[in-house]
């Protein structure tokens, strides 16, 4: 006997398989001490329980109850637990739709990481460097040779100190050729400045001079003019240089004079010089 199943979303025909033969090939799927009282073998195997209303000669619309015995319930199982569905050649394109997983999914896209690889050419305020430092390229270094800290050459090719480190007292009171630096045996005298007061006297006055000699009394070269000579004279300072460079210079092997002018005159002073 052939009856249409109802089987979740399609309807496929399911045939009793008979236990025993029968002219109709239908097996009882009751209680098996009630098949014999029906003219039906007991269906043994394959059982497939169904509801149906039979009417002969006719195809019936039939409930799947049971499958192997075991009453038939929805949802999702496993392979042991579902019937094969077969489906036919000519069937149509079944649509497949839900959500699908794997277990790796293919992703693109940005990705970042806490530590990326780089490659390529780096630099650095600092570089480590290791080996042999070559100094051959270095040129020689030549110094002039040694000047006095001192003094310098002028222009007359002397050397010429550049600042003067003794200082000599003027103290004359009356008119005539004094001896402020004495002769020297071999030096020059570089005076580098001088302060003067013309303190009294009756048109005062003085100049500056070189000789040799006592008292410049042999080869006398007269160094300045005559400062003073008049009355306004008293009471006036008279000042030159700073003490750096010379403002003039004797011969060598002289003395340096002061020659004073006018009636008792009274000047006093001081003079820095250098011997060289």
């Amino acid at each position: 006997m052939r009856h249409r199943c109802l089987l979740t979303v399609c309807f496929v025909f399911a045939t009793l398989i008979p236990a025993a033969a029968r002219a109709d090939g239908g097996c009882w799927t009751g209680a098996v001490g009630a098949a014999a009282a029906v003219g039906y073998p007991t269906c043994t195997s394959n059982r497939l329980d169904v509801n149906a209303t039979t009417t002969p000669g006719g195809t019936q619309d039939v409930n799947l109850v049971k499958v192997a015995g075991s009453a038939v319930s929805l949802g999702q199982k496993t392979s042991a637990l579902s019937i094969p569905v077969v489906l036919g050649s000519d069937q149509s394109a079944l649509a497949v739709n839900g959500t699908f997983w794997q277990a790796t999914q293919p992703v693109s896209g940005t990705f970042f990481q806490a530590t990326q690889p780089v490659s390529g050419t780096f630099w650095q305020a600092t570089q480590p460097v290791s080996g042999a430092v070559s100094v051959s390229s270095i040129p020689a270094i030549t110094f002039a040779a040694p000047q006095s800290v001192n003094a310098f050459v002028g222009t007359n090719g002397r050397t010429t100190p550049t600042s003067c480190d003794s200082i000599a007292a003027v103290n004359i009171s009356t008119a005539t050729t004094t001896a402020v630096i004495a002769l020297s045996n071999t030096n020059a005298v570089y005076v580098c400045g001088y302060m003067l007061q013309i303190i009294s006297g009756t048109l005062p006055s003085f100049k500056w001079e070189y000789g040799t000699g006592v008292a410049c009394a042999g080869g006398t070269v007269v160094l300045s003019g005559t400062f003073g000579g008049i009355a306004a004279a008293v009471g006036q300072i008279f000042t030159q240089g700073n003490g750096l460079g010379n403002i003039f210079i004797t011969g060598n092997s002289s003395g340096l004079c002061l020659v004073s002018g006018g009636t008792a005159p009274n000047i006093q002073g001081y003079i820095q010089y250098a011997l060289y």
